[in-house]
């Protein structure tokens, strides 16, 4: 026991001695501290110099440590904030500094300060046994220069140095945190040890802010750094560096902790830089050497610095220490043990060259990384739905901490806390007291106290006006001190009372508009002064037919026909020409061939010296047009380039264009004019800034009330001023009138007004008498001085009383009218002092950030939660840079004239220093409610409580920093926004654009000052380029895996962010890989941003397309959207139109208005009338109503969509571009646009009375409308919404019907140019956003497979969304759905092989053409396989699925996609990949047996997929801009099934294999039939009319006499019976024509004929024709018998129908009947009574075809993939039976066939398909001597499989690295 005693002695006593060196450290400070103070700060400072060796020490230290931590970077000093939180780690006990956390959950040991002491003091030099090296304020560790020479890694060993030290001067801050400072130190045994008394700790802790900054000059700083040299050292001040002041700032400095520079690695040091004289003016003492110090800021240019790289410190130590405490410095202390500690950082940072502080986002996780888990766009990079975390705010709520104690602050919301005070305020019986609470994971924050009242001269000194002079010493010039205000000169008086004695001499009915957006108004109007009218460049004055570069075949030639004009022609030629038009307007055509390459011009030039003689002028007089459309080819341009030509020529037509002449009418038609310049000179902010939401507070009815307020208060003191008794004082008037006032502005409170009102109402009651009887004594001010002021106590009166509290209630209330008219738009302006101050950069601020969380107002009256909770968070981006802090109140909303939830606390962010915050960076607040779960809900909690349910209520934000780069400040209201809007997309809410404004709730928050305006500053030089490393000499393996995440990103993994991040220098060369680096930034704060941007610079320029990634709301930044926009601006105008909905939505992520996407789109409007129709029709959609009116008055209906409301914080930046657009696009185009919007209504109106007629009368409903639509086009003729080169001028109101579905879509057939009919349909209640969408992303695609010369011969159409749930779309011409093609057989008709190839037979008659239907058939049928199964198009019934008569495929309808399969009672009606039925096979073989039609149509699958997969990025960027707009079903879910479709894992080949897969699996599934056969069925009650048109449904075209020849006799030879499923009789017709000796055979069916017979008594209706009778007969009527009794009809009603009139017996509908159709055309057996189907035989087309197999191989990531494509001309078994084929493969030699792959069986087909992937895991130089050898075998279960042939390949000839894919011949080989 006496040795345990001993040992406990000894460490009490270790104990004492570690309390005794804290407090000589104290009284050494204090010391230093009156000596200052007495003397001057020239006196020379009690500290020796030492000798001490930190060699010995470097190995242990360095031990268990990050390198980081041990490599710290290049600094000027050593304070500054660490902001990597990561967990604390194991340390040797003889550690000279301790890293652990304090919130470490590792055992610590009671005393590390003393261990810590023991530990110097074994380090001292023994010949210096006086030295030591001592902490001052938290213990840490201090980063050194390292000589620029030295590698990373360097660690000089026993080099000790000697240096002569002395402490900072006094008046700087000694022992900031994380410095050291060698100071001398006394064993504890002989230090002189005395309390402190009262005066001396006031003089301490209240030392005025001129003694704690007095500036010095700078010092070299000694920095103690383990294991390296300690040499002065002083770095240069870089400009654009966090140290440089831009020179805007006045030269001084300011002294806050928290000022930083940083130092970059990259820039060598070869040696020390000598400080020059000192540049500050303040005296500095001649006598005195330059100053070692690490304890207090570097002071350069005037501005005191901080060391970049923080240090983490120790456990807080101190008598205030307890656990949970946060220990924060308050008031200037000189030193602070009891600082919270930084946990350790990334281990990366070492190698950073920019050695970036983290944003803090790293504080959202216990990870060690900087990388926040949460992050909602991730899904960009992984598989994961939205991103593999849920949201840390409603985790962090979830995460409650029930034990937790609770605090009741004292917080007043006019004013600040009285911090200074000694003595608690005895009057607090008036604040609110309410219960807080922190949850458990807020440690990066706190509930604090309100920071410290300013002093009442603040204002003044924030003014211009000159201070008085006083006896102080000029050198004591005020400084910033670090704390939350300034100290103010105490020469500076002013009162804080206000300057107005009445609130309505504070009104003024002049409107103040918002100056960001006077700031939108000034941009837009100097860029409008950029674009004159006479620049012919940018003022084109027409459409631009649309160009891109498209691929053709190398000596493509296309027919053109031109017309032209009848005003070009002569008038000698005019009459017969117009004799011969075939266009309306146009004279007889030319025609000739060219080649697709040919420019515009020599076309032009063609068709001049075609018409000559018939025309006059040159070239350059004309100008061509297509037919058709208002749209003018550019001379310039190449055929080839043309999107009309394009169009033409897939669709296999010629080339229609018109000749014009060039006269301004056609060139100028919408081009701005000098008047339009006059105009727009004078444009007004009123043009452009927004109308109002709703009903705004009226400049009369606020001076109403503000006027009775100050009556009622006059008749207040009136009463009070007479006798006590006398007269009855009621203060009932002036609560009547402040809630009328606050009623007025929204029914909102502040916590002062309730204040002031309860106290009068206290005043008012209490008798006088009593009073009186108190003598209650109150202080009044006598005279002041600077901070100090004479006061005497004597008894205030009731009039004294009552007048202090109506100035005071004056003061709430014009506060609230302030506050109301800065967050929501009203009809008047209050009169407030402007108070100029002098800017404080951001990095001079190292506060933390508070913010006062007051009340919610408004709370709706169906909440019914028990409690609520308020979650806290910084956010940047998408990135959360602080961990959720956590505020809860009750369910009371009692205490003020309204209802509210009062939390009334102040929140610190302690770990998060103002200067730390990014630009862009924002507060968003979350309230959640929670509520026990109901009583049928079985889950609660383990000890049978019922569960708590939180939900979400809202969220509101607000951005830190305005348009001005100012820091916000003071009070503001919120409004609450429902949780349907994503509160992780920035920016904040613009004020006012609440859609509810009037009654949703506000949250009410205020910002200390912080001592001034904080200011964001902007650099004032463009950065240097960053440096470049060689990217080869990275390991091979790294490189792969940079590369890889180049392309493919990271997904939630943050090692591989952070490796992506070191190496960010070797990667410049590589576009594709800088949004990973920005996005892998570790901050973006002021310090780091002028590196980020040299990236910028230095990087090799993305493509257009690549930088729509960098427009994402996850890169908030400036300077990085402006270059993303610099990059897309080299995009051609028309490619921009394919992406123009994106940059609209990526507008809604710029900070602030003026943004550079705003005037990119703009300028973009001014130069291209194509691009500014698409642009005003995008704007007009985003907003709910007229352009003309306000953005929002149907908002105010609670019945509105909900999505609509959340777009409405877009609403006024939308609305400001909108009317900025019409405001400088010039008088003609704002017409044309007014045309547009106003037919547009009248079509909404038409749709909707033609639903709500009857039926019988909807069509005449129709009619009528569309008459009145054709009379405004006739005289205000405009274009139509889907192109600006579709001008219509009128309606073919006959032709308009509606069709038979729910929303009664209506079909317009418009008069387009050219007299030609424009088809259209417009839709009233339908969403068409997704339509749009969808068509946008299948052209994109389509576009992705030209430019790869791949053209799928897509099909698509326009669709443009032109208001709330309605929009038009384009009717595609010649068209049939697929159920009407099947059910032509029978209702069953889609289980069928042969309808489709039938139609597609009909439709086109020659052999020629129908192949070419079918080659067009295949080519579109991939095209949209592919792009239905990437996209997730569901809800494919043969109604959504169109043919073109030309056999192009394309589907319709899009309202089901990205995987939101349609489903049918409780199954889902989608279940295949895409659709691919066995009819649609059937026409891509060519019959019912497998062909190589179909290998070529697999092919084209895969090709087309795996280029899509190439451009995987463009695909997902383009859709994750959409996915923040509010668009049903298309969020981050969308995004991550298109990338999970997408296969990103596998290679070209596996993704081929897998496609081939789903091909199989669609076409073998037998639910897509079944799922047409169920549409069939429910549609047919809309089947009725079909049939009834003009042309027979077997010949789908019109054919006249003049085109196929006079009929001169037609007589029937006999009948056939035919078998082609079933048995049918066709009846043999002989047609002789006149001028064609030999007649033709025709062969229709007597169904066909009796359809025939229909149709002609329906035509002529008087004719009197032999009947066909039609009706069914009893028993089977496909037999030879009644096949016989039909003939003499045919016959006898041939004979009735020639021999009527000429107009019926050779009639258009005759000469279609007939037309030779494709089946005539084939070679007829006549003589063969009947005809059996003949079946495609096995056998091969050619039999002495040799057998061939397609494989591909490639080598590529220690893999050698062999695919198997195809094989074809197979020989037939012995047996005449096909093979049942598979491939084995083997790399020769290989003895022990080891090497063996084989693929599956493909059964009975001599053309397989495989699409099988076979691999070998092999080296390159082994696979490199091996020959590859297959074979293709028959297997045979009873018999030995049989060697159907096969080759070897040499691998050594070829280069693997390279795909090679080709056919090979089989050939004879050996058995083995």
């Amino acid at each position: 026991m006496s040795n345990q005693a001993q040992i406990d002695y000894d460490k009490q006593f270790q104990d004492d001695l570690a309390k005794a060196t804290a407090l000589s450290l104290e009284q050494q400070a204090l010391d230093d501290y009156r000596r200052n103070k007495k003397y001057g700060s020239g006196y020379p400072p009690s500290t020796a110099g030492r000798d001490y060796n930190v060699a010995q020490r470097s190995q242990s230290l360095n031990q268990g440590r990050r390198h980081s931590e041990v490599h710290q970077a290049i600094s000027p000093s050593a304070t500054n904030v660490d902001r990597s939180r990561t967990p604390p780690a194991q340390v040797p006990d003889n550690d000279l500094i301790c890293f652990a956390s304090p919130t470490s959950k590792q055992p610590e040991s009671a005393t590390p300060f003393g261990r810590l002491i023991e530990d110097l003091q074994r380090m001292q030099v023994p010949s210096n046994p006086q030295s030591a090296l001592v902490p001052m304020g938290p213990v840490a560790a201090a980063p050194v220069p390292v000589p620029a020479s030295a590698p990373y890694g360097y660690h000089p060993q026993h080099q000790p140095q000697a240096v002569q030290v002395q402490p900072p001067p006094y008046g700087m801050v000694a022992g900031a945190p994380g410095s050291m400072q060698l100071v001398p130190y006394q064993p504890a045994a002989q230090q002189q040890q005395r309390p402190l008394n009262n005066e001396e700790l006031q003089r301490l802790y209240s030392m005025p802010a001129q003694m704690a900054v007095q500036p010095v000059a700078q010092p070299n700083a000694y920095l103690y750094y383990p294991g390296a040299v300690v040499t002065p050292y002083t770095a240069p001040i870089v400009p654009g560096s966090a140290a440089y002041m831009p020179p805007q700032y006045p030269s001084q400095g300011y002294g806050f902790a928290g000022a930083y520079t940083h130092m970059d690695l990259r820039r060598p040091q070869s040696t020390p830089v000598t400080p020059g004289p000192p540049t500050s003016h303040h005296i500095q003492p001649s006598n005195n050497p330059p100053v070692p110090s690490t304890s207090s800021a570097v002071e350069a240019n005037g501005v005191a610095f901080q060391g970049r790289r923080p240090v983490p410190s120790t456990t807080s130590v101190g008598s205030n220490s307890r656990p949970g405490s946060n220990g924060q410095r308050k008031g200037n202390d000189l030193i602070d043990l009891n600082q919270e500690d930084y946990s350790r950082v990334s281990v990366l940072e070492a190698f950073d060259p920019l050695l970036n502080d983290n944003t803090g986002n790293d504080s959202a996780s216990d990870s060690t990384s900087y990388y926040a888990e949460y992050d909602p766009f991730d899904f960009l990079y992984s598989g994961d739905t939205g991103t593999q975390y849920s949201d840390p705010m409603y985790e962090a709520v979830n995460r409650w901490d029930k034990t937790a104690a609770t605090v009741s602050p004292n917080v007043s919301l006019i004013g600040w806390r009285q911090d200074y005070l000694t003595q608690p305020s005895p009057s607090t019986s008036h604040h609110v007291e309410q219960e807080i609470q922190l949850s458990e994971n807020g440690e990066s924050g706190s509930i604090s106290p309100p920071p410290p009242l300013p002093p009442r001269n603040q204002q003044l000194y924030e003014t211009n006006q000159a201070p008085v002079t006083t006896s102080r010493s000029d050198h004591q010039t005020t400084k910033f001190t670090d704390s939350y205000t300034s100290s103010i000169p105490a020469n500076v008086v002013l009162d804080r009372r206000k300057t107005c004695t009445r609130l309505y001499e504070l009104i003024s009915e002049q409107r103040t508009d918002d100056a960001e957006l006077l700031e939108f108004y000034h941009m837009v109007k100097q860029l409008r002064a950029r674009y004159p009218h006479d620049d012919a460049p940018t003022n084109v004055g027409h459409v631009v037919a649309a160009e891109f570069n498209y691929h053709y075949i190398m000596d493509t030639s296309i027919k053109v026909i031109v017309h032209p004009a009848l005003n070009t022609l002569q008038s000698h030629v005019l009459a017969a020409s117009m004799a011969k038009e075939q266009v309306k307007g146009y004279g007889t055509p030319v025609t000739f061939t060219c080649d697709i390459d040919s420019v515009v011009a020599q076309v032009v030039a063609q068709a001049l010296a075609s018409l000559e003689g018939q025309v006059k002028g040159t070239v350059t007089d004309y100008v061509v047009k297509p037919i058709g459309l208002l749209e003018w080819l550019a001379p310039t341009s190449k055929l080839s380039q043309l999107e009309c030509v394009h169009n033409s020529f897939q669709l296999e037509k010629d080339v229609h264009l018109g000749l014009c002449l060039s006269t301004t009418a056609n060139m100028q038609a919408i081009a701005r004019t000098e008047r339009d310049d006059e105009h727009d000179a004078d444009l007004l902010p009123e043009q452009l800034l927004p109308n109002e939401v709703v009903p705004i507070v009226t400049y009369d009815n606020m001076m109403i009330l503000i006027e009775t307020l100050e009556m009622e208060i006059d008749k207040l003191e009136s009463a009070a001023d007479g006798a006590p008794g006398r007269s009855v004082v009621s203060c009932s008037g002036v609560v009547q009138a402040v809630k009328a006032i606050c009623a007025l502005l929204g029914s909102i409170d502040t916590m002062e007004i309730a204040r002031c009102v309860a106290d009068l109402k206290r005043i008012c009651e209490v008798e006088q008498t009593k009073y009186a009887a108190t003598g209650a004594s109150n202080p009044e001010i006598i005279s002041d001085y600077g901070d100090y002021a004479q006061v005497v106590l004597r008894p205030r009166s009731l009039l004294e009383q009552i007048k202090m509290k109506c100035n005071e209630l004056r003061d709430a209330v014009q506060e609230l009218v302030e506050l109301y008219a800065n967050v929501f738009r009203v009809a008047f302006s209050v009169k407030t002092p402007d108070y100029t101050t002098t800017p404080i950069p951001i990095s001079c601020v190292s506060k933390p950030i508070v913010v006062c969380i007051s009340c919610l107002h408004r709370p709706p009256p169906n909440w019914k939660y028990e409690d609520y909770s308020l979650c806290v968070q910084i956010v940047y981006g998408t990135r959360l840079l602080s961990k959720p802090n956590v505020l809860t109140c009750s369910n009371d909303t009692s205490g003020g004239l309204f209802p509210r939830l009062n939390f009334s606390a102040w929140l610190t962010f302690d770990q998060h220093p103002i200067c730390t915050l990014p630009r862009e960076a924002r507060l968003t607040f979350v309230l959640y409610g929670k509520q026990a779960a109901s009583e049928g809900d079985p889950n609660s909690e383990q000890n049978g409580e019922r569960r708590q349910v939180t939900t979400e209520l809202g969220w509101c934000s607000i951005q830190l920093f305005d348009f001005k780069r100012v820091m916000i400040c003071g009070p503001y209201l919120l409004s609450l926004w429902p949780p349907t809007t994503d509160k992780m997309l920035g920016p904040a809410p613009a004020r006012g654009c609440h859609p509810h404004p009037d009654f949703c709730p506000v949250l009410s928050i205020e910002v200390p000052p912080y001592g001034g305006r904080i200011e964001f500053p902007e650099h004032q030089e463009i950065p240097k380029p960053a440096p470049h490393y060689d990217f080869a000499s990275l390991d091979a393996n790294l490189q792969e895996e940079l590369l890889d995440t180049a392309e493919l990103g990271y997904s939630g993994a943050t090692e591989r962010r952070e490796v992506f991040w070191e190496k960010r220098l070797y990667l410049q060369n590589y576009p594709n890989a800088l949004p990973k680096v920005l996005h892998a930034a570790h901050s973006w704060d002021y310090a780091n941003l002028i590196d980020l941007h040299a990236l910028l610079h230095s990087w090799a320029p993305l493509s257009p397309l690549q930088a729509l990634e960098l427009l994402l709301p996850r890169y908030p930044d400036a300077k990085v959207r402006e270059k993303a926009v610099e990059w897309i601006s080299q995009m051609p105008n028309d490619q921009l139109v394919d992406f123009l909905p994106q940059l609209v939505q990526s507008l809604k992520h710029d900070t602030y208005e003026g943004s550079a996407m705003a005037r990119f789109l703009l300028s973009k409007c001014l130069e291209s009338p194509r691009f500014a129709h698409y642009m005003y029709w995008l704007l007009v959609h985003s907003l709910p109503d007229d352009p003309h009116n306000s953005i929002g008055a149907a908002m105010v209906d609670q019945d509105y969509d909900e999505s609509q409301v959340t777009q409405a914080r877009y609403y006024r930046r939308n609305k400001m571009m909108l009317r900025a657009l019409m405001a400088i696009c010039g008088e003609k185009m704002l017409q044309r646009f007014m045309y547009q919007h106003r037919m547009c209504q009248k079509l909404t109106t038409i749709a909707e009375s033609v639903k709500e007629a009857k039926e019988s009368m909807r069509q005449k409903s129709l009619a009528a409308g569309m008459d009145e639509v054709h009379q405004d086009l006739l005289e205000k003729p405009t274009c139509l919404p889907l192109g600006p080169e579709l001008e219509v001028t009128g309606v073919s109101v006959r032709n308009c019907s509606y069709f038979n579905s729910n929303t009664l879509p209506l079909k317009i057939t418009f008069v387009g140019p050219d007299a030609e009919s424009l088809p259209a349909i417009f839709k009233c209640g339908d969403d068409l956003q997704q339509d749009q969408l969808t068509i946008q992303l299948i052209r994109i695609m389509n576009k992705m497979w030209l430019a790869e010369r791949l053209d799928l011969k897509m099909v698509t159409f326009n669709c443009v969304p032109t208001g709330y749930k309605s929009g038009m779309i384009e009717l595609v011409n010649e068209a049939e759905t697929l159920r009407k093609i099947q059910v032509e057989c029978g209702l069953t008709g889609s289980f069928k092989d042969r309808p489709i190839a039938e139609w597609l037979g009909k439709q086109n008659p020659s052999p020629l053409e129908y192949q070419s239907a079918v080659r067009n058939f295949t080519l579109s049928c991939a095209g949209y396989s592919v792009a239905t199964y990437v996209l997730g198009i569901c809800d494919r019934h043969n109604d959504n699925i169109m043919l073109k008569t030309s056999g192009h495929l394309f589907h319709i309808d899009f309202g089901k996609f990205l995987g939101d399969a349609q489903m049918f009672g409780n199954f889902k009606r989608d279940r295949t990949p895409f659709v691919l039925t066995s009819d649609m096979a059937y026409v891509i073989n060519g019959g019912d047996k497998p062909s190589t039609d179909f290998h070529y149509f697999v092919d084209l699958c895969c090709r087309a997929f795996n280029i899509v997969r190439k451009n995987a990025d463009l695909l997902l960027h383009t859709l994750a801009h959409m996915a923040t707009a509010g668009m049903p079903g298309v969020n981050s879910n969308a995004v991550t099934y298109v990338r999970r479709a997408l296969l990103p894992s596998q290679s070209n080949p596996e993704a081929a294999a897998t496609f081939a897969k789903m091909i199989q699996s669609s076409l073998k599934s037998w639910f897509t039939q079944f799922n047409f056969f169920l549409h069939n069925l429910a549609q047919m009650r809309f089947t009725a009319d079909e049939g009834t048109g003009e042309l027979l449904s077997f010949v789908p075209r019109k054919y006249t006499m003049q085109q196929d020849g006079r009929l001169k006799i037609v007589k029937v030879v006999c009948f056939q019976k035919h078998y082609s499923m079933e048995k049918f009789y066709m009846y043999i017709l002989e047609v002789t024509r006149h001028g064609q000796p030999v007649p033709t055979h025709l062969f229709r069916s007597y169904r066909e004929f009796t359809e025939f017979h229909q149709k002609l008594c329906m035509h002529f209706p008087l004719v009197k024709l032999h009947s066909l009778p039609a009706g069914v007969h009893v028993g089977r009527s496909n037999i030879k018998s009644v096949a016989e009794k039909r003939l003499p009809l045919i016959q006898r009603f041939l004979k009735s129908l020639f021999d009527a009139s000429e107009e019926i017996a050779h009639s258009e509908l005759v000469y279609t009947f007939f037309h030779p159709l494709l089946r005539d055309q084939q070679e007829a057996k006549l003589g063969m009574p009947k005809i059996k189907e003949v079946k495609r035989q096995p056998s091969r087309d050619n039999p002495n075809e040799i057998g061939q197999i397609r494989l591909s191989l490639q080598y590529q990531r220690g893999v050698l993939t062999v695919m198997i494509h195809h094989a074809k001309g197979l020989p037939m078994l012995q047996g005449g039976q096909e093979p049942n084929t598979y491939v084995k493969c083997y790399l020769k030699p290989d003895p022990k066939k080891e090497t063996k792959r084989k693929t599956k069986v493909v059964r009975k087909t001599c053309v397989p398909s495989f699409m099988e992937t076979l691999e070998y895991r092999m080296p390159l130089n082994i696979i490199q001597e091996r020959r590859l050898q297959v074979t293709v075998w028959s297997h045979d279960t009873l018999q030995e499989n049989e060697l159907l042939g096969g080759f070897e390949l040499d691998l050594s000839k070829h280069d693997l690295r390279q795909e090679l894919c080709d056919w090979h011949r089989l050939g004879s080989m050996p058995r083995n």
